[in-house]
Formats: C-alpha cells, structure tokens, sequence
C-alpha cells in the first residue's frame, strides 16, 4: 500500500458550529501527486458534532473517545497516521486555500527536513483578520514565533516524540523548542498555509501561556529578562482592559 504524502489530524470536541468549516477546508484541498489521508480525533462529543462528521464518514476516518485534553488527543492522531508528514488543523481553522498543500509539495521532496512551516491569518472576532508571518527558529527561544496550524512535521520523527501530556498549554511550544534545541531541521515557506481563530487555549490564558514557553526553553540572565518583560506587559495590557472596558460601557 502506497503511504499518502500527508496526514491531515482535526481534533475537536464539542464544536458543532465551526467543525463543518474544517472538514471542508480538508476535503477540498487540490493536493496534486501523492494525496492525503484526513484523520477527525474526537474527545466523545455530545452537541451534534459527530452527526455533522458523519456526512462526510466516506472522506475521513474517525476515532471518537474521552481523551486527557487536547495533546492527549494530538498524540493519538501521530500515532493512526500513516503519511509521509502530520499537520494539525483543529476545529475551527482551516487552510489558507484549496492549494496550500499543494504549493507547498509539489515538485519538491524536502528531504533532510523535519518541519516545513508558513504563515498565517489570524481571523479575530468581529471579522478582523491579521497576516502572521512565521518567525525565525533562531528566535524560538522567546516564544510560539509559528502556528502549529501552518507547520507539517515529518510524521516518523513525531511517532518517536510525542507531546508531553502534562503541558496543557503549551506542549507544541514543546515539542518544537526541544527539536530546534536539539539540531531539528526547519524550513520556512514564503506562504500562508493556515487560517486559525484566536481564542484558543494558548490566546485565551496568554501569561499562562507565557509562563509555559519559559518553562520549557534553557535559562539564561537574557532569557529572564525577556520573560519576565513579556509577562509584565501583558499583565499590564490586561489591568488596562479591565478598567477601560466597564468605563466604556457607562459612557
């Protein structure tokens, strides 16, 4: 049997009304040679979500079971696939367009490489969007400079290092900190792959999140400092928006 080029993984629990928009986004890529495999990893939804992944039960395959969060989940996708590279796209995101994959493989064999990653839109609330260019991997060390959404991984090297479980919030932040930290081959794409909603774990406990990435890269005095910055302000942005928001409202 011939392996597909790529695994797509959607994980999802509970989300009715943005899990059809993902599915589609999958099934309509224009991958070209090789094609995909498209695995849905569901935490044992109760909302209709299941109904809404069972229209398209002949295009995907499913796995739905309680699981211990969503890494848990995550890890549980790296192991049912069997492509030649992972990318996650979970309930809610989607791919840039019907062509990412393709504008990303074809004609070409990456060979050597472990992560190949873009760029992104992030679509706010109200409608904003913003382009997010993915960083360089030197930078890692200061934090998530990629989303995990516009990153496909060699799927071998990830069936050895799956995400720590124990990391709620930032166990991707992990596993990419610890593979560039240890001499993983990264390459950057000029191109957006993935369109994500803020409001995920990570954006909605943002000094949390924060505090996890410092948690996982190696200490240094300039480490430190940049942490402790980063913390502050958003701490600081935080205060800031409590108070304006209820003035506002009496205004």
């Amino acid at each position: 049997m011939i392996k597909p080029l790529v695994s797509v993984v959607t994980v999802v629990y509970n989300a009715f009304g943005s899990i059809e928009a993902t599915i589609k986004s999958v099934l309509e890529q224009d991958v070209g040679a090789g094609g995909i495999e498209y695995w849905v990893v569901d935490g044992g939804s109760t909302d209709g979500t299941l109904d809404v992944i069972d229209k398209y039960s002949g295009d995907l395959q499913l796995v739905s079971a309680p699981d211990r969060g969503i890494y848990d989940a995550m890890n549980k996708g790296v192991e049912l696939c069997s492509g030649r590279w992972i990318i996650f796209m979970n309930a809610g995101d989607m791919f840039y367009s019907d062509s990412s994959i393709k504008e990303v493989f074809d004609g070409k064999s990456y060979a050597g490489v472990d992560v190949i990653y873009g760029d992104c839109i992030v679509d706010y609330d109200g409608g904003r969007k913003r382009y997010r260019k993915g960083g360089s991997v030197n930078q890692l060390w200061k934090g998530s400079c990629f989303s995990h959404q516009s990153a496909f991984i060699d799927l071998n090297l990830h069936k050895k290092n799956l995400y720590n479980i124990k990391n709620r919030i930032a166990a991707d932040f992990e596993f990419f900190y610890g593979l560039s930290a240890t001499g993983g081959n990264f390459l950057k794409v000029d191109q957006a792959i993935s369109v994500v909603t803020s409001g995920g774990l990570s954006d909605i406990k943002r000094v949390d999140a924060m505090v996890a990435w410092w948690n996982c890269v190696n200490k240094s005095s300039v480490v430190n400092f940049h942490y402790i910055r980063i913390v502050l302000l958003e701490m600081l942005k935080g205060f800031v928006k409590s108070v304006i928001r209820p003035v506002r409202r009496k205004i």
